[in-house]
């Protein structure tokens, strides 16, 4: 009798197993946002939304996707700012620290799937033993196997466990992406200042030397004659703002440089070939 009240318990539990998950549904609707920032991606970003479900439970189970963390190379035309920005993402103790960050979340993820899958068992033992007469002695194997433990899941409770830790390895794996971008865009942004501060520095010389050559001729010209002392302090004051403007531009390009140097976090190459 208790034997078939056993077995008339199991259709029961598997009845309340399969009753649902007490947590709400949460449809949110997902904005009109692209996948990509590369225009080329924008007829690509409809099929690969949809299955981005099921390639981030892979994603999380089986490792990261390396294609994230390059993401941004061929979006830049030059190949030294592909290579400094490679450099700074390489150099970065933070981008370090998100990664051992989405790690550790994975194993998590990974410890509460693993909680989902029943519990085996396995034992082995050996024995040896004299014969009665003393003559010799027999040998017995044993191995066990068996079903240690294994929680039903009622109402969804493990199966919500488990989304709510490959949501939160989602969101950080998506921090640590906004991270690398944001890095990306800010050593592009530096180094494009660095080559606008060289230009002037280059403007700024020339007219700077134009500027002298000019007070050189007024010079001339006043001890000839054929210039007033007006026109001669008139070429002066042109050059010393010249020569300020060439001074400013070279403080400017050591100040470029050295933000440069400071999100890449090392000596970079120079900007102009």
């Amino acid at each position: 009798m208790i034997l078939t009240t056993r077995f008339a318990a199991i259709p029961l539990l598997l009845g309340l197993s399969a009753c649902g998950s007490l947590v709400p549904p949460t449809d949110i609707p997902r904005p009109p946002l692209r996948e990509d920032f590369r225009p080329a991606a924008a007829s690509a970003s409809a099929a690969s939304s949809a299955g981005a479900s099921t390639a981030a439970s892979t994603e999380a189970t089986t490792g990261a996707s390396t294609a994230a963390s390059h993401e941004w190379r061929g979006f830049f035309a030059d190949a030294r700012l592909d290579e400094v920005v490679g450099l700074a993402l390489d150099q970065n103790r933070s981008l370090r620290a998100s990664a051992a960050a989405v790690e550790r979340v994975r194993a998590q993820y990974r410890v509460t799937a693993a909680d989902r899958l029943p519990e085996i068992g396995l034992g082995a033992s050996a024995t040896r033993q004299r014969t009665a007469n003393g003559d010799g002695a027999t040998t017995t194997y044993g191995v066990n196997l068996g079903l240690a433990s294994y929680e039903i899941d009622l109402f969804n409770r493990l199966g919500s466990l488990e989304g709510a830790a490959l949501s939160r390895f989602l969101a950080e794996q998506e921090t640590q992406r906004s991270a690398r971008l944001s890095l990306a865009a800010e050593v592009a942004t530096a180094w494009l200042s660095l080559a606008a501060a060289q230009q002037r520095l280059v403007l700024n010389q020339a007219l700077r030397d134009s500027q002298q050559r000019s007070l050189d001729l007024a010079e001339r010209q006043y001890a000839l004659g054929a210039a007033s002392g007006l026109d001669r302090a008139r070429a002066r004051t042109a050059f010393e703002a010249a020569r300020g403007d060439a001074a400013e531009s070279v403080g400017a390009v050591t100040q470029a440089r050295l933000q440069l140097e400071l999100l890449v976090g090392q000596p970079v190459p120079d900007r102009q070939s």
